[in-house]
């Protein structure tokens, strides 16, 4: 044998013998382990937490608006007219629009020209998707 093979021969043996763990390494990556999942338990109460947070969707906020009832003639019903100022595109003057809305009143308690609040909700029949949220009375003050 040369030299070179000589020392390929104790590197290698060498190498063996630094792979090989002893006692106490055996021993030191089992308290590691057990320890690893005992860290990783600690984040799993939060991951429920953020769960259930995308489990339920964000609260959406409610289009509150204000406006006056011009009917009452049906039951637990009302038509109330949203009045909106708007600026002309060309002109620049401002415009009143109107819309006219029905809204549920569960407590039938709206008259002819009342202020109200009224609130989307979702849909209760064909045309009425609205629901009184407060009724001002006919001077916009509260009752």
């Amino acid at each position: 044998m040369t030299e070179n093979e000589v020392n390929e021969g104790t590197v290698e043996a060498v190498a063996e013998q630094t792979t090989e763990p002893t006692a106490e390494q055996v021993s030191e990556p089992a308290v590691e382990q057990a320890s690893g999942p005992a860290e990783e338990q600690a984040p799993e109460p939060a991951e429920p937490e953020a769960a259930e947070a995308e489990a339920s969707p964000e609260r959406k906020t409610v289009r509150r608006v204000f406006g006056r009832v011009v009917s009452n003639g049906a039951d637990k019903t009302v038509s109330v007219s949203i009045e909106r100022v708007v600026k002309h595109p060309v002109y620049g003057k401002y415009i009143r629009r109107t819309s006219k809305v029905m809204a549920h009143d569960e407590d039938n308690a709206c008259q002819l020209g009342d202020r109200v609040a009224i609130a989307e909700c979702r849909p209760l029949s064909k045309r009425k998707s609205w629901r009184v949220v407060e009724v001002m009375g006919s001077n916009g003050a509260p009752q």
